[in-house]
């Protein structure tokens, strides 16, 4: 007789996260939701380089963000019975709001938009946490969780997260993650049947092109009212055209529990020419 236990494949993140969500507007519609669910007033979303192999989204709102122990044990945690939690008084923390995430994807619904994700988050009694992901790792077959390292820096000061000396070492942790045995076989070549993955995931990391201009700015006027959350989902999946700019939404008069509906009809109605929707 042995003892052992269940151990978790990395794919299990795109299986829970990627594999569960529709399409491109219900990503965006569950990310919107967990900005309501942090007390935000007001979300904004930024489409750029549409139509090259260098878009990019930045979504950003002015919720009460993340301390460093919500992003290490409950955003880093598969299953956390956080919302849960929630759910018994159903209603947010600060403004009394009726929660909206219910499915506990939200903070993987980042994956089915985009390659890629950065994200900066700052409570108004903590300095900025950053987080830098690839999701491609999680669809190699023979990684398991333990072995995907997830680079993390807490407490930054704004002009900090943004030098490129920051940002570099961020990359590098995340470069740290092809040196895994898994990828190579007996003579140190990486095998055939992750050649692709492989070499899109160096690729994409080596020529990560962050924003830093917008991204400043950005940062800036959150740190000014001490907290919200940033992301920035790199190497989009699908096209949103070339000319897409879906505006500040006020949460206060749009995100109501009843208004899901519309504003994903709204979504829709920006990105699919009018007539598809006769």
């Amino acid at each position: 007789m042995s003892i052992n236990k269940f151990r978790t494949k990395a794919r299990a993140i795109e299986l829970l996260g990627r594999k569960q969500i529709r399409d491109d507007i219900t990503a965006l519609i569950e990310l919107m939701k967990n900005s309501y669910d942090a007390d935000a007033e007001s979300v904004t979303v930024l489409f750029d380089n549409l139509g090259t192999d260098q878009s990019y989204i930045i979504m950003y709102d002015d919720g009460h963000g993340m301390l460093e122990n919500d992003v290490v044990n409950k955003w880093l945690v598969l299953g956390t019975d956080s919302k849960k939690k929630d759910k018994k008084h159903k209603i947010s923390n600060i403004k009394k709001r009726p929660l909206m995430g219910e499915k506990g994807i939200g903070r993987l619904a980042s994956a089915a938009l985009g390659e890629q994700l950065w994200m900066f988050t700052k409570h108004s009694s903590q300095d900025w946490h950053s987080l830098y992901l690839n999701w491609n790792l999680f669809e190699i077959p023979d990684l398991y969780l333990e072995d995907v390292n997830i680079p993390l820096f807490f407490n930054g000061h704004p002009n900090e997260i943004i030098s490129e000396k920051f940002l570099e070492s961020m990359m590098n942790i995340q470069l740290d993650n092809l040196k895994n045995n898994i990828w190579y076989d007996s003579n140190g070549v990486v095998k055939e049947q992750y050649r692709d993955v492989y070499f899109r995931i160096k690729q994409q990391v080596e020529r990560c092109l962050i924003p830093i201009a917008q991204l400043a700015e950005i940062i800036h006027s959150i740190d000014e009212i001490s907290q919200g959350t940033i992301l920035v989902i790199q190497d989009l999946r699908h096209s949103w055209g070339k000319s897409l700019m879906i505006p500040e939404i006020d949460l206060k008069t749009i995100w109501l529990p009843k208004s899901i509906i519309a504003l994903g009809r709204l979504l829709i109605a920006l990105i699919i020419p009018p007539m598809i929707l006769l």
